[in-house]
């Protein structure tokens, strides 16, 4: 068994409008490789990358945009089905017409995403009606509150390294 101590750098983000404090911890490993976890409250992310060029960790993160960095750190999707915007697009195709059961379930399209979906699974006709034998690639969506999240939370971290590099490197050249 090899044991080895190594240095991570810490950074705590706090007093960040509609955040909880943020930790980054960044590992370079070696040239070329390094890693980035993040957490806030209960949540955490993390990823290594083993082809940074002639970065650092912190410089390869600011270098990277915001969907490339929350793929990596994260499964999470950016867009979800829009189950409200369905309702609303099923109500417009029927008119004055709606089936009063149609109608009276599409109470379940206002629920979570698992209603949501659901409800499409066992309406496959009214599906079929309204956007065509190929509906499940139409159903309309919309930006995943638990992806912008995670780019609010990337944004913080991007703007706390810029300040770190920066604070990093007037004291480096004060010496």
């Amino acid at each position: 068994m090899k044991i080895e101590k190594t240095i991570a750098t810490k950074i705590q983000i706090t007093d960040v409008y509609g955040l909880d404090p943020v930790s980054v911890y960044l590992e370079d490993f070696e040239p070329r490789k390094g890693k980035i976890t993040i957490s806030c409250w209960d949540k955490s992310w993390h990823s290594y990358w083993g082809g940074m060029g002639d970065r650092t960790i912190s410089e390869f993160f600011l270098s990277c945009d915001n969907h490339y960095i929350a793929k990596n750190l994260s499964s999470i999707k950016s867009s979800i089905n829009d189950y409200e915007a369905l309702s609303e697009k099923i109500k417009a195709f029927y008119g004055d017409d709606i089936d009063y059961f149609v109608l009276e379930e599409l109470s379940e399209l206002s629920g979570d995403q698992n209603d949501g979906y659901n409800w499409t699974q066992t309406n496959h006709k009214v599906m079929n009606e309204v956007l065509g034998c190929d509906w499940f690639y139409d159903v309309p969506t919309m930006q995943n509150p638990k992806y912008k999240y995670l780019c609010s939370i990337i944004d913080t971290v991007k703007d706390a390294l810029r300040q770190v590099n920066k604070s990093d490197k007037n004291t480096s050249e004060e010496k």
